[in-house]
């Protein structure tokens, strides 16, 4: 059995995507649904239920009280997402997790990577810079301050003394995976965290504490190919969920909803796979992926509208296709 875990708290965008999320898996997996357990932790389980009428969720209401057990003290609010995978695996300890943020999507079949999912491997969702190349967000000063901190600490993991440098990449993780065995060390992702945001106070705290810590007991493993995690572009994402959630989309059967997310999940993923290839000159690369995004594409005015934009950069980058073929 693998529990796939969610968090979504305080503001209705994250519903709004959490029920994007979840209706996602659902549309792309291929496999037995009595091997799958959802569970939602949220403030406000009333709001799902008619959306998830047809879908079962094991829902966990996160009350001021629980709130801030979570937050142990600490103001870092991505601190509960350590305390919501510690609770999934105290509640169910024998089976495999995967916890996945609520500004995400599945875009292809997790089948296949739910079942590599075993002892001696986890998965983030992708491996994004060495420190000394990355953490951007930082002023240079700020930075350096940390890498100096950081190698000039040792930290307990797995009842053991690691140390970190530089060099050490930082994996997102708006995705974790994990079998039973990862919840022992917990404890260990708990104080990283509250170690490095006491020092700095990065919303990266936690990211940069799981890397640490499953790094150090496991072999990290990417789950892009599956999850697409939108956190840098959630505005675009949010106009295409209003556009979707927004259209009778209650009063449909289960399977014309699946097929809808299904069209949607395409869309946005050759999407920003067109744009990305275009960027690098590799038009004929643009052109198929464009191509597929269109075709998903709904015909309704509020899908063109807001795909307004991403026409207007195909155009843009076929203007340029053409200047270099003159030139």
């Amino acid at each position: 059995m693998v529990n796939i875990v969610l968090l979504a708290f305080g503001r209705e965008s994250d519903y709004r995507r959490t029920i994007i999320s979840v209706f996602s898996f659902w549309t792309w997996y291929s496999g037995k649904s009595e091997d799958i357990k959802y569970l939602l932790y949220t403030d406000k389980p009333q709001y799902f239920h008619e959306y998830f009428k047809e879908i079962s969720i094991e829902y966990y209401t996160l009350t001021t009280a629980k709130l801030e057990a979570m937050l142990g003290g600490s103001n870092f609010f991505l601190r509960m997402k350590i305390a919501v995978i510690d609770e999934t695996f105290q509640q169910y300890p024998n089976n495999k997790l995967i916890f996945i943020d609520s500004d995400t999507f599945f875009i292809s079949d997790p089948l296949q990577w739910i079942k590599g999912l075993s002892i001696g491997i986890s998965y983030m969702h992708v491996c994004e810079y060495k420190l000394e190349e990355g953490l951007t967000f930082a002023a240079p000063k700020e930075k350096g301050l940390f890498i100096k901190w950081l190698e000039n600490r040792n930290f307990i993991i797995n009842k053991k003394e690691k140390n970190f440098d530089r060099h050490n990449s930082s994996w997102n993780s708006g995705v974790i995976g994990l079998t039973k065995e990862s919840a022992t060390f917990l404890t260990d992702v708990y104080i990283i965290t509250d170690e490095i945001y006491k020092f700095n106070s990065w919303h990266i705290s936690e990211q940069l504490a799981f890397t640490f810590v499953l790094q150090t007991v496991s072999e990290i493993k990417a789950s892009d190919q599956y999850v697409f995690h939108y956190w840098y572009s959630k505005d675009i994402i949010d106009g295409h969920i209003s556009n979707i959630l927004e259209n009778d989309f209650l009063e449909l059967p289960l399977s014309r909803k699946l097929n809808i997310i299904k069209k949607f999940t395409k869309e946005v993923n050759f999407k920003l796979k067109s744009i990305e290839a275009f960027n690098l000159n590799k038009f004929v690369e643009g052109y198929s992926n464009a191509w597929i995004a269109i075709k998903s594409m709904p015909l309704n005015k509020r899908s063109i509208a807001d795909s307004r934009k991403y026409l207007k950069d195909i155009c843009y980058h076929t203007f340029r296709f053409v200047k270099s073929k003159i030139q």
